[in-house]
């Protein structure tokens, strides 16, 4: 059973942190620039047609944050419309502020109801906005299903079953209240995008490390970036330096480096197409075939 993200839970969590939200975001920038980069081959930025007369290619950044991913997708793509879209007024508000572009388009809205029009879109761009979906999953992905142009295309990623490993069963040793986690299988998000009608699926995984001197700084980070308040029941302030201090004990049991607190990334990458333009190519569906390439579009990931 995943876990369930209320919707204004998770709106909340992140506008709360919009402000902090950058100094603890480098965490994830190496894999939303892999992920960037996987886009990148399949959809090379010279493929857009420079004639005035023809269509801008249309991008969505769904929950896009603070719009880290949208600079970069509006860098690339000279001649694309990125429409970065967000629960949160907050972040959308720090991102008018920093986006460089007019090629950028800010729009409020939830990624389980799209305020889009039906096959308007070419490329759909997920950074991690899956994870906080809960049981609305199913909904999101065949929203984007709705959105997407015949043969678009949609990249994401998840945070995969081996995230917070540390974390978890440091937490469990000291018999805090559960921890809810945002962490999907592999097989299941295969699964949804087969069932939904998705084409040729390809999904890896890659694993991440981040090395910590004490959990407070671990805990910063999780909270800057919205995370904590959305899986733990004990509040940040009520942690403290006694329970931190018998925390760190616990975590370091499960670490390497006696000195350092390791935190483990998971990340499942995933890219697949939209329906097909025409109903020749339903082979992966009508076999009932995930493809799980595990070497697919793979490139070394700083991960130090």
């Amino acid at each position: 059973m995943k876990p369930v993200f209320e919707f204004s839970d998770v709106r909340n969590a992140f506008g709360n942190t919009a402000e902090r939200y950058a100094s603890a975001a480098v965490l994830l920038k190496d894999a939303g620039d892999e992920l960037h980069e996987r886009l990148l081959c399949l959809y090379p930025a010279d493929s857009q047609s420079t004639k005035k007369t023809a269509r801008k290619t249309t991008i969505v950044d769904a929950a896009c944050a603070i719009g880290n991913s949208s600079r970069r997708l509006g860098a690339s793509y000279t001649n694309a419309q990125v429409i970065s879209i967000d629960s949160s007024p907050e972040m959308l508000r720090h991102l008018s502020s920093l986006k460089q572009s007019s090629s950028i388009r800010p729009v409020g809205g939830n990624i389980a109801q799209l305020p889009l029009a039906d096959d308007s879109v070419n490329i759909i761009f997920c950074h991690l906005g899956l994870s906080w979906c809960g049981e609305s999953l199913t909904d999101v992905l065949q929203e984007f299903q709705r959105v997407l142009k015949r043969d678009g295309l949609f990249v994401f990623t998840v945070l995969g079953p081996n995230t917070f490993n540390e974390l978890r069963h440091a937490w469990v040793s000291l018999q805090w209240p559960s921890l809810k986690t945002p962490l999907i299988e592999l097989h299941d998000i295969g699964n949804l995008l087969l069932h939904g009608g998705w084409r040729e699926p390809v999904l890896d995984r890659s694993q991440f490390q981040v090395t910590y001197q004490k959990s407070e700084d671990l805990f910063r980070d999780l909270d800057d970036l919205g995370w904590f308040s959305l899986m733990s029941e004990v509040k940040l302030p009520e942690i403290g330096a006694e329970k931190r201090r018998q925390f760190d004990n616990a975590y370091r049991q499960h670490c390497s480096q006696d000195d350092l607190l390791t935190a483990s990334f998971e990340m499942i990458f995933g890219c697949t197409w939209g329906v097909p333009a025409s109903d020749d190519a339903t082979d992966n569906q009508a076999n009932h075939e995930t493809r799980i390439d595990v070497n697919a579009l793979r490139r070394k990931i700083r991960a130090q």
